[in-house]
């Protein structure tokens, strides 16, 4: 388990970094559902590039890149602004985690834990939303232990369900 040195604020220069991450994040997510045909690296790892890039031109986004003694990159998190929203008075203005993930050798040292309070920090939010895949059991375990709590559900259907 490699030990976190410093978590530091990036805009896109840091993307070509955390590749490795997505990828693995992308998999498990493929290993959450099986049932589900997941796209190879190369094409996932263009289509999220692009989407990072057009996400952190939005005022206020920003990514998070933990680091290890070694300055390997163990963990990040993609961070977009929100708010205000068109129903509700509060919260006025929100953080959306796009994508947090952290290196398989380096789970459990803590390194999600301190990403998510960094992002309440860098975003100067007091209200944060994430995406859980359904099947995710263990990540949804993570988020609840730090006091997340269902509030939107999303439902899928396919075409002839």
């Amino acid at each position: 388990m490699s030990a976190v040195v410093e978590i530091t604020r990036h805009g896109p220069d840091a993307l070509d970094e955390v590749e490795p991450l997505w990828l693995a994040l992308k998999n498990h997510h493929g290993a959450c559902t099986p049932d589900m045909a997941i796209h190879d690296d190369a094409a996932s790892w263009a289509m999220r590039r692009a989407e990072y890039r057009t996400w952190l031109a939005e005022d206020g986004a920003f990514l998070l890149v933990a680091r290890d003694a070694g300055a390997r990159p163990v963990g990040y998190a993609l961070v977009r602004p929100h708010g205000p929203g068109p129903t509700w008075v509060q919260p006025h203005r929100y953080a959306i985690i796009q994508d947090l993930a952290v290196a398989a050798d380096a789970q459990g040292g803590g390194i999600g834990r301190r990403l998510i309070e960094r992002v309440y920090d860098e975003s100067g939010c007091d209200d944060v939303e994430l995406a859980v895949l359904h099947a995710n059991d263990s990540a949804m375990r993570f988020y609840e232990r730090l006091g997340f709590a269902p509030w939107a559900v999303t439902l899928r259907r396919a075409r002839g369900a």
